[in-house]
C-alpha cells in the first residue's frame, strides 16, 4: 500500500512508464534473441541485457503516476521487467540449441541432450530467481514429444 501511495506522492521524473517499457521492448529485441536479431542469442548478449533490464528496474522505482490509470501503467511495467529477468535466466541456463530457426544460442549452436528438461524457476522472498531443472518424464517412462 505504501509502495502505490509513493507512486501517486512523488513529482514526476524525466521517465515514463511507455519511455521505459519501449527500452525493455528494444533491450530484448537486440540482446535476448528477438526477431531483430534472428533469434539468435549468446551469453554476452544475454548478459547485457540483464544489465540494461537492471537498469530499467531501478529507473522504474522512481516513476511517478498523476492518476489511477499512470500508476498501473508503473505496476504494469515492474512486472514486465521481472519476466524478463526470469527469461534472461531461462535462456541463460539452457546452454545448447534445442529449436534452431525459434531459438538459437550461437554460444551453443548444437542440441544437447545433457538439456533434455524442463527449466523452471521460483522467485524468492529475497527477489532472486532459482532455476530449477526439472525431468521430461518419470525415470523409466518414454519421453513421446
Amino acid at each position: 500500500r505504501r509502495r502505490l501511495a509513493a507512486g501517486l506522492e512523488r513529482p514526476a521524473g524525466p521517465d515514463t512508464a511507455d519511455a521505459l517499457e519501449e527500452e525493455m521492448q528494444a533491450a530484448m529485441d537486440e540482446h535476448a534473441g528477438g526477431i531483430g536479431q534472428g533469434y539468435r542469442f549468446s551469453e554476452h548478449s544475454l548478459k547485457a541485457a540483464g544489465k540494461k533490464i537492471a537498469e530499467l528496474e531501478r529507473r522504474s522505482l522512481g516513476l511517478a503516476a498523476a492518476e489511477a490509470r499512470e500508476l498501473v501503467d508503473i505496476l504494469e511495467l515492474r512486472e514486465r521487467l521481472t519476466l524478463c529477468q526470469a527469461l534472461l535466466a531461462h535462456l541463460a541456463a539452457r546452454r545448447e540449441t534445442r529449436w534452431p530457426g525459434f531459438a538459437e544460442r550461437t554460444d551453443y549452436p548444437r542440441k544437447d541432450d545433457a538439456f533434455l528438461k524442463y527449466v523452471n524457476s521460483r522467485l524468492g522472498a529475497d527477489g532472486r530467481l532459482k532455476i530449477i531443472f526439472r525431468e521430461l518424464v518419470a525415470e523409466g517412462a518414454r519421453y513421446e514429444h
